[in-house]
């Protein structure tokens, strides 16, 4: 009950207040991302809880417990004050140029270039073949990339580009058939080594953000139909993503009866067990409720947000340089042996208010709650400057959004770092190495003049 009401007043929030563009901004997506991880989802695992208890007996589910609801208050309550506070106001801009200014047609080019000559590297090292049909492997760790592993960080630079460039294809309409096919081709290479669902649709969900953010309006009704494909596209991956690419290998092989065993097989047991949306929901989404729930309910010490500094030192090759960091184990690296000790290479993250009070209990969840705010509302602040002075200020807002909500439902600061942090940072320093013209605000704003 405590659950539904919470639901229904988010929803009337949001419906009611005004929104930077007109029907949505970044506090909507993050109501919606925080009502999906923190409130719906364990409605779902309340009323399949026994089945799903006696499946994963470890994961120790506590329905209704107050002390949950406390906290995932405390943490939206915190994120919407430090927004509202940090938005207002907007960022000094200097003389821009009146025209729409693009990612020119000469960063595409370089992009697809190192793109290809390091994925060209990276299948040399493990050999082609495994490289495409030994995705799943290569993600769990099965097998051994040694320095080859150095060329795939460049991946999630490459995607943040072909980002832009679909914008650009679809939405601006502008001709790029040529970078389009080129860079589609090493993507689609790319992801299928990384054999991450994530990966492969992301780009799709930000050129939509964008699309919403620039027309101010959800979809034309012309769009409507390639909508509901768009959405059927992502549960299908969300469902059957993992499925698929754990029997990937079959497929390269042309054994298809073997690639039909190996699609069923994959959590065969554990999906009849539990009915398949229950199931579905609690394996993608239900990590941060469960990870809350055991810490509110076992003792555990505070790990005072080192993950943060040991983010830093993560992206340091040490195979390159010859160094042994000794780092400690990650929030998501501690999570999966409570749950799964049994498993080496698989991976349980925290969730963004399970990261904060692991590290700091209820004051870290307060401070880093205020933090999450102030960026949301940075980010709304600078966007509200930016906004029709140039076509590529929708694209890089939606990009900025998309990886700081997703952040909020994975919580695993080192992945955060490596997959958004750092490839962020690498983009706007490739943007302002390659980009012939680049006078408008935004990158002036970076390189501080």
């Amino acid at each position: 009950m405590i659950t539904i009401l919470i639901v229904i007043y988010i929803f009337s929030f949001e419906i009611f207040r005004k929104k930077e563009f007109k029907i949505l901004d970044s506090l909507s997506f993050f109501n919606f991302a925080f009502i999906l991880i923190y409130l719906l989802v364990p409605i779902f695992i309340y009323s399949d809880v026994r089945r799903i208890d006696a499946l994963y007996s470890n994961y120790a589910i506590y329905p209704n417990d107050y002390r949950y609801f406390i906290l995932v208050l405390t943490c939206y309550i915190f994120v919407v004050l430090s927004y509202f506070i940090f938005k207002k106001g907007n960022v000094l801009i200097k003389n821009t140029s009146s025209d729409s200014i693009y990612l020119s047609r000469f960063v595409y080019l370089w992009t697809f270039i190192i793109g290809l000559c390091l994925f060209l590297l990276f299948t040399q090292k493990i050999g082609f073949v495994t490289a495409i049909s030994s995705g799943f492997r290569i993600r769990t760790g099965e097998v051994d990339l040694g320095t080859a592993g150095l060329f795939m960080r460049f991946e999630p630079v490459f995607s943040i580009i072909y980002t832009c460039l679909l914008y650009d294809f679809f939405v601006v309409k502008r001709k790029l058939i040529v970078p389009f096919i080129l860079m589609t081709t090493v993507f689609i290479l790319w992801t299928i080594s990384l054999a991450g669902r994530g990966a492969m649709i992301s780009p799709l969900i930000i050129v939509v953000i964008a699309y919403i953010i620039r027309k101010r309006k959800i979809v034309n009704f012309k769009y409507f139909f390639g909508s509901i494909i768009l959405f059927f596209t992502v549960y299908l991956f969300i469902a059957y993503g993992k499925n698929v690419i754990y029997a990937f290998r079959s497929l390269i092989d042309m054994n298809y009866v073997n690639f039909i065993y190996l699609f069923n097989e994959y959590d065969s047991q554990k999906i009849t067990q539990t009915t398949n949306l229950t199931y579905l929901l609690y394996k993608e989404m239900g990590h941060s409720y469960t990870t809350l729930n055991y810490l509110l309910n076992h003792s555990f010490d505070f790990l005072y947000f080192r993950d943060i500094s040991d983010s830093i030192l993560d992206l340091i090759p040490e195979k390159l340089v010859g160094l042994n960091m000794n780092l400690n184990d990650s929030i998501s690296t501690i999570n999966t042996r409570r749950f799964w000790p049994f498993l080496s290479a698989a991976s349980y993250p925290p969730g963004f208010v399970g990261f904060a009070y692991n590290s700091y209990g209820f004051v870290g969840l307060i401070l880093f709650s205020i933090v999450f705010g102030y960026f949301l509302g940075k980010l709304e602040k600078i966007m509200r400057s930016y906004r029709d002075k140039t076509e590529l200020s929708y694209i890089i807002y939606s990009i900025v959004l998309f990886h700081l909500i997703s952040y909020f439902t994975n919580g695993d600061f080192r992945n955060f770092m490596r997959s958004s942090i750092f490839p962020l940072i690498v983009f706007f320093v490739m943007i302002r190495l390659l980009s012939y013209k680049w006078h408008v605000g935004i990158s002036k704003s970076i390189s501080g003049n």
